[in-house]
């Protein structure tokens, strides 16, 4: 009996109750041009025990000769999430998509092509493009952009620069890159209600440590959901100020409680200062965006510096659910 050929690509969709997001997401990654189907499988990973989430699998499974599988992963976050997508995964290029992300119709032979063309290529993250719900602010600043997971770093296939990365709604990386750098980091990323962050960026971290090489893709697009919700003033200051206590634990676990204490003093006496003069000149020059993006830079500093106090007062060992109920920002 001829065994069928091992798909080139895994496509990873985590989620957790959306069925209604994830069936738009799967209905796309399952009508891809240029490739076919034997070139990629996708793997539904299950956070959050569903029947509606395996019936729609199922039903798309019976409609396609892709193949779709859908695992239940019973350990509550998106690192946890991910890490048992890539253990579920034949083949040797392992991508993300989230299930709020929505593939373009060529998004899977653009990533074929760019590992095929680029062999020096271990990771890529693709352009991951706004599909908004309500208008844009007027003070939603360029780089805050992050915060609703959009990247738009230009036309050109390149190398990503030091301080750019992947963002987790698109990157797809070689299977041997991450058995090197190991898995993502479970006490970083989300875990239900928890905005815990910078999972990707620890592990971009890791593989160059490991010398691995990361290209940015734009041609490997996708649109992802801005919902209206998350495009207030208050969400994407509680956003921020989670990311500020993200790097202060990101800090501990690749530093010591040392640096991170340093770089608590340096966010209390040179950060803090200098976003509030940043705030003053927005203000006087009637900036919304500039003064938005200064008020949240504050806010991120207050992060670190709350979840450093935390991190004190604590073992060192600090428990992802400790982390999550000692109180939001």
């Amino acid at each position: 009996m001829t065994m069928p050929p091992l798909p080139r690509l895994s496509v990873v969709v985590c989620t957790y109750d959306r069925p209604d997001l994830l069936t738009r997401s799967l209905s796309l990654l399952l009508e891809q041009t240029g490739c076919i189907t034997d070139d990629y499988e996708v793997i539904i990973v299950d956070n959050c025990p569903s029947k509606s989430v395996r019936a729609l699998v199922q039903t798309a499974s019976l409609n396609t000769d892709v193949v779709v599988r859908c695992v239940l992963e019973e350990q509550a976050g998106l690192s946890h999430a991910r890490n048992r997508g890539f253990r579920e995964a034949a083949a040797d290029l392992i991508g993300y998509v989230d299930d709020d992300a929505f593939v373009g119709a060529s998004w899977v032979a653009a990533v074929l092509a760019a590992f095929e063309h680029y062999p020096e290529c271990d990771a890529i993250g693709g352009k991951v493009i706004g599909e908004w719900e309500a208008p844009r602010p007027d003070w939603l600043h360029d780089d805050l952009l992050s915060l609703v997971s959009l990247s738009n770093y230009g036309e050109q296939f390149r190398e990503f620069e030091a301080s750019e990365y992947p963002i987790g709604a698109n990157m797809v990386f070689r299977r041997q890159a991450l058995d090197v750098a190991g898995p993502f980091s479970v006490t970083l990323g989300r875990v239900q209600d928890s905005l815990l962050a910078l999972e990707e960026i620890d592990l971009c971290y890791r593989l160059r440590q490991d010398q691995k090489r990361m290209f940015y893709a734009p041609d490997a697009a996708v649109r992802h959901l801005v919902p209206a919700a998350r495009l207030t003033k208050g969400y994407l200051i509680h956003r921020t100020c989670w990311n500020g206590r993200s790097l202060a634990i990101w800090h501990r676990i690749r530093w010591g409680r040392g640096k991170q204490i340093v770089q608590a003093l340096l966010r209390t006496f040179a950060g803090i200062p200098r976003n509030l003069l940043s705030w003053l000149v927005a203000t006087i020059r009637r900036s919304p965006s500039d003064r938005f993006l200064a008020t949240c830079s504050i806010w991120k500093a207050w992060g670190y510096l709350f979840q450093t106090g935390s991190d004190f007062l604590q073992p060192l060992e600090v428990r992802r659910t400790k982390v999550r109920d000692e109180g939001s920002c």
